[in-house]
């Protein structure tokens, strides 16, 4: 048995176990007209349900978490979010994402676009893990 179907099998019992549901629902970026360059956001294809594993961020002195805090990337009250590893969530230009945590209702985030992490063993993405801002209207900004 390899060591990335080790750390796989292991990342999907941390889901079973810890996981919450969640819905990620995509969106794309639209242009106005000539005219006007305001920015609209179209919802893009199905929602997707899955489980993932979201956690408070690690505030102590050094870590990773506690130094974007201080660059001011990211906040006290952001969360991180760890997911399989097939998602995409980063690379797409144009592309904003919305994620509620719970099911059949829950809170609404955004997922923060410094935050992508992909971890990888032996070349197999494993899992990936972001950083999500809890959207306090419940809409992104451009969201139609």
């Amino acid at each position: 048995m390899s060591y990335d179907s080790i750390y796989s099998r292991g990342f999907a019992r941390c889901l079973n176990k810890f996981g919450t549901s969640a819905r990620i629902r995509y969106f794309s970026a639209t242009l106005g007209s000539v005219y006007d360059d305001d920015v609209s956001l179209v919802k893009s294809g199905n929602d997707l349900w899955i489980s993932g594993v979201v956690e408070s961020l690690n505030l102590t002195r050094g870590s990773a978490d506690s130094n974007f805090v201080e660059q001011g990337k990211l906040v006290t009250e952001d969360s991180k979010f760890y997911v399989n590893g097939s998602l995409v969530f980063t690379g797409i230009s144009g592309n904003q994402f919305k994620i509620q945590i719970g099911s059949p209702t829950g809170q609404e985030y955004s997922l923060i676009p410094e935050g992508g992490i992909d971890h990888q063993v032996n070349g197999v993405l494993i899992f990936k893990a972001g950083y999500l801002r809890r959207l306090t209207t419940g809409s992104i900004f451009g969201e139609a």
